[in-house]
């Protein structure tokens, strides 16, 4: 039987196609949507939780090409004088991530500063992991990404500006929680 295309024709109208088709294709991660805005609020401050425990996660989306998966995280943390108080982050597990659990290697995140209105969390962001220096290559080599937004910017908290105690916890604590997610697990080997 022959083909009613012949396979030059054939590539010839992919590849008239292909530039239309792309145009209705949206590559970047939505927005923060009120549903998430939601998922950063918690009520329940009981001292007697321990620092790096994971309150919540949820998977967040991510552009497809990172081969990576991520989630919002709200954990529990100290600040600068070791009261509890809830941080927020996102964590990125590699495609490339060792196969054994126990082997996956960390590193911790710890953003420069934004500004301090919530919108200036970097897991809120459009494109959360465009501000992260060297994450393709962090992808590409295996290591989970554990990326705090430090208390008080995903968060309602007060916000610890600045003040390195705290945020040194927060970023500490980060690389915790990540562990507990149970598809992320790790080494307890990290890098700051």
């Amino acid at each position: 039987m022959e083909a009613v295309l012949g396979f030059g024709r054939m590539k010839a109208v992919v590849a008239a196609l292909l530039p239309l088709l792309m145009l209705n294709v949206n590559f970047a991660p939505a927005a923060a949507k009120p549903s998430d805005i939601d998922f950063y609020k918690w009520k329940k401050l009981d001292p007697a939780i321990q620092p790096g425990t994971l309150l919540r996660y949820r998977p967040m989306p991510l552009l497809m090409f990172y081969r990576a998966k991520a989630w919002r995280i709200l954990y529990m943390t100290r600040d600068y004088a070791a009261r509890p108080i809830v941080s927020s982050g996102m964590v990125v597990l590699s495609g490339y991530a060792n196969k054994s659990p126990e082997l996956r290697d960390t590193v911790a995140w710890a953003h420069p500063t934004p500004g301090i209105a919530r919108k200036c969390a970097p897991s809120l962001r459009q494109s959360p992991t465009e501000s992260i220096p060297g994450f393709n290559e962090l992808i590409h080599a295996g290591y989970t990404i554990a990326a705090t937004d430090y208390p008080g910017l995903g968060t309602r908290d007060p916000i610890g500006y600045l003040v390195g105690a705290g945020q040194g916890q927060a970023a500490i604590d980060s690389i915790r929680a990540a562990k507990q997610i149970p598809e992320v697990l790790g080494s307890g080997r990290y890098a700051l």
